[in-house]
């Protein structure tokens, strides 16, 4: 027994080792969020027809209820309504994957999709679930990076929808100024700016003061600014003359950021992906830490997790924390239960038991240890040590009030207590099964509390059985060999065991 207690504790190790770990499971909560992406040059009339053209083909689908979209500076995106599950059988995974084979031929326009989920935690919402962000200290060294790692991050098979919010192609006039020539007319450079915003900025000349309300004015050009050539007809007073602007000065054009996210008061650019079919977010993560190695980041670049990701890493570091946090909890009380240093081991030692069954019916149910199966796992270790507990305090009964040897105590323990531990076994079994195997609005999220919580009672009472009474007798030959100081009194008198097996019940 011995040896197969280190044999499943070994094995308990290992398991959730190597098992991959998520956060929180995917749902199918009926809604699809999509968003839509193109030339970044396109105007609002353009984006709102590929928009709307991608919007189409989502409706073709019988799994699809209704479809919203919109277009804003912020985005093009799209809410999808889906049939309920009963009628499309099909979760919100596969009708995401058939979409994209039919919005992968619409031509200048990529179109993403994610399942809407309940637990967000921050970030910015984009197009995909998971947010990886590269942080720098210089503009220009960031924005030669991030493609570089985005191009190595499309090439990981456990990730896809792999993007940027990097908003840098952006057109910008630029006015190359000649200065000698400026100079010569007496034109500075604040002349200039001067002319510029008096044209094309908010300036405000004059208020009109009427008998209610205030009226600004707003001094503008009645140009076209669509056409960056008129700059050059601009007229600026020089000393002598007005002159045209296009006379001192010639206009370029290039390409520009229109917007630089500040995190920290660092520059940030972030990239968001999707997990590929049957990959564990501890998978991607460790790919994605894997590429940020091999690719040599420079010491002024920092890639971070964001949003859900980033709680993810968090909570794995402290997870091993609150499992030592839990055992603990379970050995003060149980020390005080018994008024024993060495008892309450023996209740411990089923935890590694129900742990083992737990990874194995999350294994079997193709389920990864995800924030809600840590759960169920430190919840084990209040279900699981009822067994051990009532076998123990009988055995200690049998010793203490009946004089009965170590030997004699735990088998009778074992005999009085076998229906009640199968009776608490099969209702927290029972109880379980509803939650691992129903259906419904937010199913996924519940199922693996209900098969960690079956999987894990079932091993962990099983074990407990033959488990708690090799390991009671082992602290029972502990304690001859190092007895406890005596103290005055009567012993217990000697019984029958068979007077100990009516105590509590036949």
């Amino acid at each position: 027994m011995f040896a197969l207690i280190l044999l499943t504790y070994g094995a308990t190790a290992a398991l959730y080792m190597l098992m991959p770990t998520g956060f929180v499971p995917p749902q199918d909560s009926g809604v699809v969020w999509g968003s839509t992406e193109g030339a970044a040059d396109a105007s609002a009339a353009e984006r709102s027809r590929r928009t709307g053209e991608a919007a189409q083909i989502i409706m073709t689908d019988r799994a699809v209820a209704d479809v919203a979209y919109a277009v804003s500076d912020w985005g093009d995106w799209m809410s999808v309504n889906l049939t309920p599950v009963e009628r499309r059988k099909a979760n919100s995974e596969d009708v995401i994957a058939r979409l994209e084979a039919k919005l992968a031929k619409l031509p200048g326009v990529k179109t993403y999709l994610q399942p809407a989920q309940d637990f967000w935690l921050g970030g910015r919402q984009g197009h995909g679930q998971y947010q990886y962000s590269l942080l720098g200290e210089n503009v220009d060294e960031l924005n030669r990076w991030v493609p570089i790692v985005r191009d190595r991050l499309l090439q990981l098979p456990e990730l896809k929808d792999v993007s940027t919010y990097r908003a840098d192609q952006g057109i910008e006039a630029r006015l190359q100024i000649d200065g000698d020539r400026a100079a010569a007319l007496g034109i500075s450079a604040q002349d200039i700016g001067e002319t510029l915003y008096n044209a094309f900025g908010q300036r405000q000349p004059a208020t009109i003061h009427g008998a209610v309300n205030q009226v600004p004015v707003v001094l503008e050009s009645d140009a076209d600014r669509s056409d960056p050539a008129v700059l050059g007809d601009l007229l600026i007073k020089s000393a002598s003359e007005q002159v045209s602007l296009g006379s001192i000065a010639r206009t370029d054009f290039a390409i520009a950021p229109i917007a630089i996210a500040r995190q920290g008061q660092l520059p940030y650019v972030t990239l968001t992906f999707n997990l590929s079919r049957g990959t564990s977010l501890s998978q991607a993560v460790a790919r994605i830490r894997a590429a940020e190695a091999e690719l040599r980041l420079p010491m002024t670049i920092w890639g971070r997790f964001s949003s859900n990701a980033k709680a993810f890493e968090v909570s794995s570091k402290s997870r091993p924390l609150l499992i030592l946090a839990s055992a603990i909890v379970v050995y003060l009380v149980l020390g005080m239960l018994y008024e024993s240093y060495a008892q309450p081991l023996t209740v411990l030692a089923t935890l590694p038991f129900a742990a083992f069954g737990a990874a194995l019916a999350l294994l079997a149910c193709g389920l990864d240890l995800s924030l809600v199966a840590f759960i169920g796992v430190a919840l084990l270790a209040g279900l699981c040590s009822k067994g051990s507990i009532m076998l123990i305090d009988g055995a200690l009964r049998g010793e203490r009030e009946h004089g009965l040897p170590a030997v004699e105590a735990v088998f009778a323990a074992c005999m009085v207590q076998f229906r009640p531990i199968l009776a608490i076994t099969a209702t927290a079994m029972l109880g379980a099964l509803p939650i691992a195997f129903g259906t419904g609005v937010g199913s996924e999220l519940r199922r693996p509390l209900g098969v960690v919580i079956a999987g894990g009672v079932l091993v962990a009472q099983l074990a407990t059985l033959y488990m708690t009474p090799v390991m009671y007798l082992q602290l029972a030959r502990w304690r001859r060999t190092h007895p406890a100081p005596k103290t005055s009194g009567p012993l217990p008198a000697r019984h029958d065991p068979a007077s100990f097996l009516t105590v509590d019940g036949p």
